[in-house]
């Protein structure tokens, strides 16, 4: 017997499989010959179980076997998880009148026996799954962050249905946006892109495990565009037909991917196959693209500038949110031991709610105009004021982005915050 444990509060079907008897081969054994057959069954089943039990514990204590629920070892030494026997009815299996007595069903192991229906990912691994997503409040570049954290996963080897003989592997996706075993097991592009959409944050934007669904609903509230009516862009939606209807108005979605990257010929995507990769796609050659569904901008997210556009700073912010800049005098920056002469840009930073200061919530990006800056080799020094002290904190080098005369970065703590511009030689030490 299967039986996947409950995920999300449902419970999928349960399934068995089994076979009926042969009927016994004619001929009749005398008293004797049938004890000793039985005594000879009965030695050989238990020095079978014997030698099976020995080399369970073997595997099991040397790590190359772990435990799963419900699950029995095979003539190979293989899990198995049907709950039944591997047994061919023989001579034993009956007594002279033809009576199975050996209590076994007749049962050989196939391709599902060996499918672990337990083996499933909980929330916890699913948030562990994008955690290295810089999330910034922007629905279009976040959606990307997490879509990226996902390339390389594949569908389950271990939990799977056959399906017309073929394979078909437990995904995080299914389980995620509908764990009904049709969804699970079945086609994941949309259920790939939907799961990302909520890990990004995006919310009150329609989804659907299946995508001509979903294009349906983005229809109704104006999110989706025929292939022609817009120009495609970085965290759009791109979904595609089949190939095989003639008629253009009889074309339905039937796979879609994230758009990441666009160019005059054509653009990036990543997309929910198996496993999570990148495909190109071009314009010349279409790619069967039906349409694209275009995400509306964060409400939440706000952007202020300040010092004369010098600074502007964005994220997902309380309401009623001024940001305060002002430039480091050189007495301050003295105080903080910076070598003289080194500094591109000195300033702090307060976001202010009803004259108290205030956090934003998740990320922010910072964009800072530096006309003189250096294309390469800069840095950002964070000086955060504590109880205990100044704290001197370098930023990532790989987090800057130097171009058009500004320096742009992604930071998680804006409140009073304090941020020194400099060449990256002269921010390794502390003040």
């Amino acid at each position: 017997m299967h039986n996947r444990k409950k995920v999300n509060g449902n419970a999928a079907a349960v399934y068995e499989s089994g076979g009926t008897g042969s009927n016994r081969p004619e001929g009749a054994y005398d008293m004797a010959q049938r004890n000793r057959k039985g005594a000879a069954w009965a030695a050989r089943r238990l020095l079978a179980s014997a030698l099976a039990l020995l080399m369970t514990l073997s595997l099991l204590t040397s790590g190359i076997l772990l435990p799963s629920a419900h699950a029995e070892v095979d003539e190979n030494g293989k899990e198995v998880f049907c709950g039944l026997t591997a047994h061919e009815h023989s001579e034993a299996c009956y007594s002279d009148e033809g009576e199975l007595i050996c209590g076994l069903t007749e049962h050989a192991h196939t391709l599902e026996c060996y499918s672990d229906r337990s083996a499933v990912e909980s929330e916890a691994d699913w948030r562990a799954s994008v955690s290295n997503a810089m999330i910034t409040g922007r629905w279009d570049e976040d959606l990307i962050a997490v879509a990226k954290t996902q390339v390389g996963y594949c569908e389950s080897r271990r939990n799977y249905i056959v399906r017309d003989g073929v394979m078909c592997g437990y995904t995080r996706y299914g389980d995620w946006i509908d764990n009904s075993e049709s969804v699970v097991y079945g086609g994941w592009s949309a259920s790939f892109v939907a799961f990302c959409m909520y890990y990004a944050g995006i919310r009150g934007v329609p989804f659907s495990a299946n995508c001509a669904t979903w294009v349906k609903k983005l229809a109704d509230v104006d999110m989706y565009y025929d292939y022609g009516e817009i120009e495609p862009k970085a965290g759009d939606l791109v979904f595609f037909y089949s190939g095989r209807e003639a008629d253009a108005l009889a074309r339905k979605a039937f796979h879609m991917g994230i758009i990441v990257e666009t160019n005059e010929n054509g653009f990036l995507t990543i997309e929910g196959i198996n496993p999570v990769s990148y495909r190109e796609y071009s314009y010349e050659k279409n790619g069967m693209i039906l349409g694209f569904g275009r995400l509306p901008e964060n409400p939440e997210y706000r952007h202020f500038e300040a010092d004369g556009g010098k600074m502007t700073l964005s994220g997902v912010l309380p309401e009623d949110t001024e940001l305060r800049i002002r430039p480091l005098s050189d007495e301050e920056l003295a105080h903080y031991k910076l070598p003289e002469g080194k500094v591109i840009f000195a300033f702090e930073a307060k976001l202010l709610s009803d004259g108290k200061e205030v956090r934003q919530r998740g990320a922010a990006s910072i964009r800072i105009e530096t006309p003189d800056a250096p294309q390469e080799g800069l840095n950002v020094i964070h000086i955060r004021e504590y109880d205990n002290g100044t704290i001197c904190e370098k930023y990532p080098v790989e987090k800057l982005k130097v171009s058009d005369g500004c320096v742009s970065y992604i930071d998680f703590s804006v409140a009073r915050y304090i941020g020194i511009v400099c060449p990256t030689e002269d921010a390794a030490g502390k003040p």
